[in-house]
């Protein structure tokens, strides 16, 4: 589950430090700071002619010049009023954008040492994808569906 804009800031006005776990355990390096916030809008519209509209706060992620430098939480409330200004951010989730060796959209959990990132997935393609692979196969199943294989309409 992530986080609202609105909780975000109840988290960050009781923290003395602000630090991010990567979803494989480790913390993100120290030199790592938020750098800018932004609003995220995507209006898309899926195979069944469902229109969808969300919006997120976007806070981007990267490494700043100096190392050992972090973030104060009283910092990033002070950014964090400037957005409540610039968008209408009550409502929006808060997603992280980890920029590494390439940027990363993460949602956002509270924890009580750290903020957990945690990966952006779909939901309906992931329950997709599980009825997916719940099918039985065989491999004789897998080549018959194979496109390339001659006669199965393989250009």
């Amino acid at each position: 589950m992530s986080i609202t804009f609105s909780e975000f800031k109840k988290l960050l006005s009781k923290s003395y430090k602000i630090g991010f776990e990567l979803p494989n355990g480790k913390l993100v390096p120290n030199h790592f700071t938020i750098t800018e916030i932004g609003e995220q809008i995507t209006n898309s519209i899926d195979l069944n002619g469902k229109f969808q509209k969300q919006s997120y706060l976007v806070l981007q992620l990267k490494p700043f010049g100096t190392f050992n430098h972090r973030l104060h939480p009283e910092k990033l409330l002070e950014l964090l009023k400037l957005a409540e200004q610039s968008f209408d951010v009550e409502k929006l989730t808060v997603l992280i954008a980890y920029e590494a060796e390439s940027t990363t959209l993460y949602k956002l959990e509270g924890s009580e040492t750290y903020f957990k990132l945690l990966p952006v997935l779909d939901e309906s393609k992931t329950n997709e994808k599980q009825k997916v692979n719940r099918k039985q196969t065989t491999p004789l199943m897998d080549a018959a569906s194979d496109p390339c294989i001659p006669g199965n309409g393989c250009c």
